[in-house]
C-alpha cells in the first residue's frame, strides 16, 4: 500500500509541476493564464498595464514555488516516505491539505474557474496519501 501510495502522490506531484512549468513559460512569454480564464482579450487590453504587469508577477512568482515545491514533494516521497518514514508522511499530508484548501479559497475568488482541476488533483492527492498512511500505519 505505501508504494501504490507513493506512485499515486508522484503522479499528482509530477502533473502539477507540469501545469506550473507551462504556466510560467506562458507568464513569461504573455499573460498570466488566470488573466485569460478570467477576462476577455477586450477586458485584459482595458486594464491598466500595472494591473496586467502586477498579475503576471504574481502568477511567475506563484508558479516558480509550486514547481520547487512539486520537486520537493517527490524527493521526499521517494528518499522518504516509502522508506516508511513517518515524518515524511506527516509532512506531506499537512503540506497538501494547506496547499489544497488554499487553492480551493483562492479559486472562490475568480468564480470557481478551476474547480474541476482542484477536485481531480485534490483527490489524487487524498488517494495517495490515504494509501501511504494506510501503509505506514497498519
Amino acid at each position: 500500500m505505501l508504494k501504490a501510495g507513493a506512485i499515486i502522490l508522484s503522479i499528482g506531484a509530477g502533473l502539477q509541476c507540469i501545469v506550473s512549468i507551462l504556466s510560467l513559460i506562458i507568464s513569461i512569454a504573455g499573460n498570466a493564464p488566470m488573466l485569460q480564464m478570467v477576462f476577455t482579450d477586450n477586458e485584459i487590453s482595458a486594464l491598466d498595464a500595472k494591473v496586467v504587469e502586477t498579475t503576471k508577477s504574481l502568477a511567475i512568482l506563484h508558479n516558480s514555488g509550486a514547481v520547487l515545491v512539486t520537486l520537493l514533494f517527490l524527493i521526499i516521497i521517494w528518499t522518504s516516505l516509502v522508506s516508511g518514514h513517518k515524518w515524511a508522511f506527516w509532512t506531506l499530508l499537512f503540506a497538501g491539505v494547506w496547499g489544497h484548501v488554499f487553492w480551493f479559497i483562492s479559486d472562490r475568488f475568480i468564480g470557481n474557474e478551476t474547480l474541476i482541476v482542484n477536485i481531480v488533483f485534490a483527490a489524487i492527492f487524498s488517494a495517495g496519501i490515504s494509501l501511504a498512511g494506510y501503509g505506514i500505519f497498519k
